[in-house]
């Protein structure tokens, strides 16, 4: 296996940064409380709208089920539906504001992408050890893809190039692959990642909560019929 000894000199020194206040998307409302506020407010503008078209009898073709058996599933007047949505949606609102931060900073961009290609280059560095552990000779193989790979040769031995890209937010010394794969992970990988980790823990929450209901009479009969009122409708087409 060969040694790979990475030293503070292998890697461009970290740039400093100034951290300022992230303005509003909207001038009246703070962006942490807007976040609250937005999902009630599209809930109730959507079930209004779908209520509205419930009440006026508007695109019945596109229905799932017919008045009459949408008369026969509810057994809840329009007030405990209210008083249900309103309930639980008090409950997220006042979770929300326990773990609710100050506000949004930026000014970390550039510091955050020369640290995504420090750990990316750490890895490069390694790559000729995990190569000796499935058996591949990796100056051997280098060696033969040097004269008509010369590029990837130098991959596959764990250096690179380096470029000297000067703005007026940094000065890096390192190599166009190694940004690139930083801006890929900064900017798109990493948040697809807690995208998808919140929307799975945000759906296996309601659905603990939904089959909870469901499965305790006491809670289905106090709980999970009232969704299925009159005001809630959206379902219906």
């Amino acid at each position: 296996m060969y040694a790979t000894n990475i030293t503070d000199s292998d890697f461009p020194p970290l740039p400093s940064y100034t951290l300022t206040p992230v303005p509003p998307l909207l001038p009246f409302i703070p962006d942490s409380y807007l976040v609250l506020v937005s999902p009630i407010v599209v809930y109730w503008s959507y079930g209004l709208l779908f209520h509205w078209f419930n009440e006026n009898d508007l695109f019945p073709q596109y229905r799932l089920h017919t008045p009459a058996e949408f008369l026969q599933r509810n057994h809840v007047s329009m007030a405990e539906v209210v008083r249900s949505v309103v309930s639980q949606q008090l409950f997220n609102l006042a979770l929300g504001m326990v773990f609710m931060s100050e506000g949004d900073v930026r000014g970390t961009e550039v510091y955050d992408l020369a640290v995504w290609a420090t750990r990316i280059r750490t890895m490069h560095r390694a790559l000729p050890n995990l190569l000796a552990v499935a058996g591949i000779d990796a100056r051997s193989w280098a060696t033969d893809l040097a004269n008509s790979y010369p590029i990837f040769a130098t991959a596959v031995m764990g250096k690179g190039t380096t470029v000297d890209l000067r703005s007026p937010a940094i000065v890096s010394a390192f190599t166009a692959s190694e940004l690139f794969a930083a801006n890929l992970m900064y900017w798109y990988i990493v948040p697809a990642l807690q995208f998808c980790v919140a929307i799975f823990i945000a759906d296996s929450w309601q659905y603990l909560c939904h089959r909870v209901v469901h499965m305790n009479k006491w809670l289905y009969s106090q709980i999970s019929s009232f969704p299925r009122g009159d005001m809630i409708v959206a379902t219906n087409f």
